[in-house]
């Protein structure tokens, strides 16, 4: 597990750096996309608590 985030965390880096991420244009979808990816899960779970 630890080779794998490792190696994910420095392809994001390079992206970032160099590549389809480098202008905030380019990287604001993926970065809202993740952002959904993580509140929307958490307020189904939320509504099925309460």
């Amino acid at each position: 597990m630890f080779f794998f985030f490792l190696n994910v965390g420095l392809e994001i880096k390079e992206n970032i750096l160099y590549g389809n991420l480098s202008s905030i244009k380019k990287a604001s979808f993926p970065v809202i996309g993740s952002i959904g990816g993580v509140i929307v899960p958490a307020i189904i779970f939320f509504n099925f608590q309460f």
